[in-house]
């Protein structure tokens, strides 16, 4: 039974992980552009707010110009910017708390 919750454990893990990094991965390997616009996102802005589902984010050079929500989903985007569909990914504009332990969020095998 331990070593089965030991499998299980490593592979949740696995995966929170994989899910968190795939977005960030997607927008560093676009290379250097003055406008990068993402779409079909949720923006969670730490304000307490609920998340703006899908969202678009206009980035220019490394500050967030605009969010538009699903009210306006086809902003007039700049001519050349360079699109990244997040198919529904997460967007957390700046980083707040950002130390965390992923174990927390699993039940404790022990119990």
């Amino acid at each position: 039974m331990k070593h089965r919750m030991t499998q299980r454990t490593g592979l949740l893990v696995l995966v929170v992980s994989v899910f968190l990094l795939i977005p960030s991965w997607a927008v560093m390997a676009l290379g250097p552009t003055d406008t990068t616009v993402l779409t079909n996102c949720t923006v969670i802005d730490a304000t307490g707010s609920p998340p703006l589902e899908n969202a678009v984010v206009v980035i220019v050079g490394n500050r967030i110009s605009a969010v538009h929500s699903e009210g306006n989903p086809n902003p007039d985007l700049p001519d050349g910017a360079q699109v990244v569909d997040l198919h529904g990914g997460f967007v957390l504009p700046g980083l707040w708390n950002n130390h965390t332990h992923l174990g927390d969020l699993l039940p404790d095998p022990h119990e």
